[in-house]
Order: structure tokens, then C-alpha cells, then sequence
């Protein structure tokens, strides 16, 4: 217990925190959490399987270059079925099978295993391949592999870590049945390095909400520089270079930001596109970041180098890093002769350049 205490201690009164705040009072509440059994999509009768209309023109395309399947038209949804009015997926509707797979196998229960989100989706849909995709499907799925302590795929690159309190905050949202005072959603903050959680119950998952939760996180504990939280869905709008690619949110108020390739997802699979050749880009110790700019420079007392703080494009501020001169004039000569030039501070180094 006292070792409990003097790591919160540690925290509230790190660097950057408030030391003179006051608590003036404390409140606590438990809350009963109401467990809904909910009936999962591909089991309700009302439930609108994915774009109807988009199968029903995926299923008139290939009906146009093969005219020899033994299917029948569904008088109500206009779709092409079998005997026992399962709905026929061309075999070529590589974008359409794998979101069936997606409504089959998450649902509120969890996500399903195999055999089970196998069962559900063959109820209602039938293609060529339909068990050995679910399997794949079912085998590389990340909550999946999580869940049953298997190994899983990361990001690319290397994974940025708190090394003091209060250094790097996480949040995100996390959906729950509707409680008493209209609540749906809890905001969970965690410190990077302690794991110690604040929940914050809302009615809606929006940024009004999280700003005003990072500010109260702020007021109590002090202002945290580095955030971490899922973002996304974003699309490739433009390759800059064979590193670095500006992407654009799929939702309001999409705007376009540049990453590197080591901040952007990459999985293994093979339909996915990703080669050996962009496995061996998204490394961070083989190179590939490329400068914006140089933002200073000193002498190392203990090495007795010149090194320059360089700031990545596709990097955030967060992660300028100082490098050694030496290796900057290999890499980018005439970026760094521009920077010693112009800086009054580098006059030392164009002796070196």
C-alpha cells in the first residue's frame, strides 16, 4: 500500500504538474455494469445485410461473362440464391467477402471463432471459397490473435514508450450499453507509464467531450505533450516518396496530414500489397526518414562532436532527434552546408563541412 501511494504521489506531483492544486473534495461512486444480451446481426431477421445493391450489381457482372450457374431470382430482394435461399457471392467479389466476414465474425458477444462465424455467414451467403477464407479471415484477425495470447503483428517501426509519469497520455472511447442517465460510452485516459485510468462516462463519443477531458487531465496532473490514441480510418491521397505519403481522414473534418511509413499500419498479408521490398522501408534503423529541416545545433561536451537536431517529414515534433554532423554530411551534404551557412550558431562547423 505505501509503495500504491508513493507511485500516485510521484505522479500528480511530476514534472509539469500542479503541485498547489487543492482537492477541496472527493467523491466516489460504483456503478452496476448491465450486461444486455444483445442479438448479434446475422441472427436478426430485421438486419440489412451490406449494400443489397451492390451485391445485387457484383452478382449481374459476372452473370454477363458466365451465364451457366444454377441459381434462382428472389422474387422480394431481386438477388440470386440457391435451393434453400442462401444469397450466391461471385467468386471474383474479393471486396464484398471479406466485409461479410467482418458482420460475421464481431459481434456484441465478442468475435467468433471459426467454426462459429463460419456457421452464421453460411446461413445467408455461399461462394466457392467461403471456408477457407473465414479461416484466413478468422486466423489473422488482430483482437483475435490478442485475445488468445498469440503473437501479434505490430506497426512497423519502432513503438514510442513513456519513460517518465505523465509523459505520453492514451484515450480513446469504449461503447457500452445505455445506462440509467442516458450514458453509452466511457473515455478512458491512461498514463503512458503508470497505466493509472481516469473514466469519463458521456452520452456521446465526440471531440467536445475528449478536449474537455484532456483539460481536466491537464488541470490535475499537468500538461502531457505526447497524446496517443487510435486515429483513423485515413486513405493514401499521395506518395510523396517511397517513405512518406499524405493521407486523408474518411470522416469530418477530413483533413490530410503526412506520415511516414513507419506511423501508418502495414499487416503482412499478401492481397494487402505489402512486399519484402516495403518491409525492408518501414524499418527505422535501415534509414528512410527524410529531413525537413534543421532546427539547431551544438557541440557534445562528451564527445566532443557537432550534432544537429532534425526534424523528419511524416515525424512529429516529439520525435526531432539530435544527430551527429558526420553522418548528416554522408546522408544530406548540401541540405547541411544550407543549414551552417545561414545559422550563426553552426559557425564552428564549416570548418568541418
Amino acid at each position: 500500500m505505501y509503495r500504491e501511494k508513493k507511485m500516485w504521489r510521484e505522479i500528480y506531483f511530476s514534472d509539469g504538474g500542479a503541485p498547489d492544486l487543492k482537492l477541496t473534495c472527493m467523491t466516489r461512486k460504483c456503478c452496476a455494469l448491465a450486461v444486455i444480451d444483445i442479438i448479434s446481426p446475422p441472427e436478426n431477421d430485421e438486419f440489412d445485410w451490406p449494400s443489397l445493391e451492390e451485391t445485387r450489381k457484383v452478382q449481374e457482372e459476372e452473370l454477363k461473362k458466365h451465364n451457366h450457374y444454377n441459381f434462382i431470382k428472389d422474387e422480394e430482394s431481386l438477388l440470386w440464391v440457391d435451393g434453400v435461399r442462401r444469397i450466391w457471392i461471385p467468386d471474383d467479389a474479393i471486396n464484398l467477402q471479406p466485409r461479410l466476414c467482418v458482420v460475421a465474425h464481431a459481434g456484441p458477444a465478442g468475435h467468433r471463432g471459426f467454426l462459429t462465424t463460419l456457421a452464421r455467414l453460411s446461413r445467408h451467403v455461399l461462394w466457392k471459397t467461403l471456408t477457407d477464407d473465414v479461416k484466413q479471415f478468422v486466423d489473422k484477425c488482430l483482437h483475435c490473435l490478442g485475445a488468445n495470447g498469440e503473437k501479434c503483428p505490430r506497426t512497423y517501426g519502432e513503438s514510442l514508450r513513456a519513460t517518465k509519469p505523465n509523459e505520453r497520455l492514451h484515450f480513446d472511447f469504449l461503447s457500452m450499453p445505455k445506462g440509467l442517465h442516458g450514458f453509452c460510452y466511457v473515455l478512458v485516459l491512461e498514463d503512458g507509464m503508470s497505466g493509472f485510468c481516469e473514466f469519463v462516462p458521456t452520452t456521446m463519443a465526440n471531440t467536445a467531450v475528449t478536449v474537455q477531458a484532456i483539460l481536466d487531465w491537464f488541470k490535475r496532473y499537468g500538461v502531457v505533450l505526447l497524446w496517443v490514441s487510435d486515429q483513423g480510418p485515413y486513405r493514401v491521397v499521395a506518395t510523396l516518396n517511397d517513405w512518406t505519403y499524405d493521407i486523408q481522414e474518411l470522416v469530418d473534418p477530413f483533413g490530410n496530414i503526412t506520415r511516414h511509413v513507419t506511423r501508418l499500419k502495414f499487416f503482412r498479408e499478401k492481397d494487402l500489397g505489402v512486399t519484402e521490398d516495403l518491409k525492408d522501408y518501414v524499418v527505422c534503423a535501415n534509414g528512410g526518414h527524410l529531413v525537413r529541416s534543421f532546427l539547431d545545433c551544438l557541440l557534445n561536451p562528451d564527445t566532443h562532436q557537432w550534432e544537429v537536431l532534425v526534424q523528419w517529414i511524416g515525424s512529429d515534433d516529439t520525435e526531432n532527434i539530435w544527430e551527429p554532423a558526420s553522418i548528416l554530411a554522408e546522408d544530406v551534404p548540401n541540405l547541411l552546408r544550407k543549414c551552417v551557412a545561414d545559422d550563426s550558431k553552426a559557425v564552428g562547423m564549416r570548418s568541418f563541412i
